[in-house]
């Protein structure tokens, strides 16, 4: 499909895409512009479609949908853009190949830190997804209304033990249907849960495909050479890519199908 404007959500996104974009489709790609945090992406494309009707966003997995077992682009609903199947950009930057070439190592030495690091970070990303999990559960805001819920209507009675009762009413309704996801045994079930269906990383490809690439960066960094300095790392794999498109391409399935869907 034709793709006008591409919204991505950071500067690390937008860079990365551009330039692989730039390399594929000179002269003819889409305007690659950061749009913000994940849950505005979606508003903005609705907005930016008025003026420009074939403008679509890209967004991270994050924790809002489970790992899958295949690698590929995943549509978002509406028609209105597509997410990674992955985590995050991230999460790519860190692929053995892509990160081997980039680093003058081998893909045995990324893998090996990909699966230490996992290893290390593994009860700490099972408590990541209990709290993605329950976010997705949560009503949203607009499920507890501020007033009636007919416009130029007031409640019946406007005293104030009428009025308490509306309040204590209202809020409560809301209140039943957060306090059994926040129960402290419901959040320790889902706890135990999320450990049984992690598995005990024995690969990269499971580590990068359950793990925040941001959490993964961090943790590998010093096993990479880099002491604590994540942000160089990222930096250094960031700049590769930008260096050699046409390589990274090759290596990364899933930006080839990106760019696919694109032209």
């Amino acid at each position: 499909m034709p793709v006008t404007v591409l919204l991505v959500e950071g500067e690390l996104d937008a860079q990365i895409v551009n330039a692989l974009l730039q390399d594929r489709m000179p002269g003819s790609a889409p305007l690659v512009e950061q749009g913000g945090s994940k849950g505005s992406l979606a508003p903005k494309c609705r907005d930016r479609r008025k003026n420009t009707p074939d403008t679509y966003y890209l967004r991270d997995r994050d924790f809002d949908f489970d790992p899958s077992t295949h690698e590929r682009l995943e549509p978002m609903p509406g028609d209105l853009g597509w997410r990674w199947s992955r985590h995050e950009i991230e999460s790519y930057l860190l692929d053995p190949g892509l990160a081997s070439r980039a680093l003058g190592s081998t893909k045995d030495t990324i893998s090996a830190a990909l699966v230490a690091g996992a290893l290390e970070i593994r009860e700490y990303q099972a408590a990541r997804w209990v709290i993605g999990r329950i976010r997705r559960e949560l009503p949203p805001s607009r499920e507890l209304p501020t007033g009636a819920t007919r416009a130029l209507r007031l409640p019946d009675k406007l005293d104030t033990e009428s009025i308490g009762l509306w309040l204590a009413e209202r809020v409560g309704a809301f209140r039943e249907k957060i306090v059994p996801l926040l129960d402290p045994a419901a959040v320790e079930a889902s706890r135990t849960k999320a450990l049984a269906e992690m598995p005990v990383f024995q690969s990269a490809q499971e580590a990068l495909a359950w793990c925040s690439g941001k959490d993964l960066m961090a943790v590998v960094a010093p096993r990479l050479g880099f002491a604590s300095e994540a942000p160089r790392l990222r930096t250094r794999l960031r700049d590769w890519v930008m260096e050699h498109p046409h390589d990274a391409l090759e290596l990364i399935p899933e930006w080839r199908d990106l760019l696919a869907v694109l032209a």
